[in-house]
């Protein structure tokens, strides 16, 4: 049975100021939206029929995203609190359950983590390598980089040593949707969340479940120094996300990145209320998407809306380069060579 009041403590435990982020922000909330973002987000979800503000059945659908996202925070972080992440199977959990559970749920994240850093580090690398006139097409694709001149701009990677910290946070946009989407399917949660997605697609995510179970993080860190390990949880998940990219007709309801985008979105305009207020204060529409200090949140709060929409591209393009990679049927004397 639902406790609000120990919930409302729960969340003020998780929520306390100094308590650190997963990145550290300076910030604690997203820069503000300009009133043309702002009307151009609400036309979008408008447009999408989802997430709506206003309209019942969506504001419905908001809220169980919402207690899901910090069900996620607190179940994955290293002081997980029951009333904010409670127990969802028949019957009662004992003390040595809950400790399983949350301990499965923290290993799940990191691992997640873990295989999008090694994996998607390395297609970083390899995009760098590919000719200007390829980084130039994906460029052509968005209209992006048109310089001064008028001329098509190339992709730009994130591959270079100073760029690790825009790296990481641009990263941690995308591993927050899996591993937020894997817990909710462990939970059952996804359909009220708004998502109805298909066999081939949960399948997806039942396999990076089962790799994730068959790392062993021993041999890993015994073998430290040879790096890997997570290779075959990066299988599933970059199968996951390709058929994302390239699913026709998409909407947030049968497609998880859109669904992504409409839930970054509907987190942004969600300040409405506080036109006036310090964006940092603590109120009741922190979502700890877009604004509120939560524990070990890995949503870096100082990457703005723009820049979120920014980081789906950025590694949209990094993934269809390496797809384009691994696809490409070369000449056979090619090979030989």
């Amino acid at each position: 049975m639902f406790n609000s009041s120990l919930y409302i403590t729960a969340l003020q435990q998780s929520t306390q100021p100094g308590l650190p982020t997963e990145n550290n922000d300076a910030r604690h909330s997203i820069a503000r939206l300009s009133d043309t973002d702002r009307t151009a987000c609400k036309g979008w979800l408008q447009d999408m029929n989802f997430l709506r503000p206003g309209v019942g059945e969506d504001d419905a659908t908001w809220a169980k995203i919402k207690g899901n996202w910090i069900a996620y925070l607190s179940a994955t972080s290293d002081a997980p609190q029951a009333a904010l992440a409670p127990y969802g199977g028949d019957g009662l959990e004992n003390p040595r359950e809950q400790r399983r559970r949350f301990s499965d749920d923290r290993k799940r994240r990191m691992i997640i983590q873990s295989a999008f850093w090694n994996d998607l580090d390395g297609m970083e690398g390899m995009a760098e390598r590919w000719p200007q006139a390829a980084r130039a097409a994906l460029n052509i694709m968005d209209g992006r980089d048109i310089n001064e001149d008028g001329n098509q701009g190339t992709f730009e990677t994130l591959a270079a040593v100073w760029d690790l910290g825009k790296r990481r946070r641009y990263q941690s946009i995308w591993t927050s949707l899996v591993g937020f989407i894997t817990h909710a399917h462990s939970r059952g949660t996804l359909e009220s969340m708004g998502l109805r997605l298909t066999e081939s697609q949960i399948d997806d995510i039942l396999d990076i479940e089962q790799e994730v179970w068959l790392v062993d993080l021993g041999a890993i860190a015994r073998m430290r120094e040879k790096g890997g390990g997570f290779e075959n949880v990066w299988v599933p998940i970059q199968e996951l996300l390709m058929k994302a990219l390239k699913k026709p007709k998409s909407t947030p309801r049968n497609n998880l990145l859109v669904w992504w985008i409409a839930v970054l979105c509907r987190s942004a305009i969600s300040d409405d209320d506080d036109e006036g207020m310090d964006d940092d204060d603590g109120d009741e529409n922190n979502d700890f998407i877009s604004r509120g200090q939560f524990y070990k949140n890995p949503m870096p709060m100082d990457v703005d809306f723009k820049e979120r929409l920014e980081a789906i591209v950025h590694y949209s393009k990094v993934l269809v380069l390496n797809h384009s990679f691994l696809t490409w049927s070369a000449p056979t004397d090619w090979v030989m060579q």
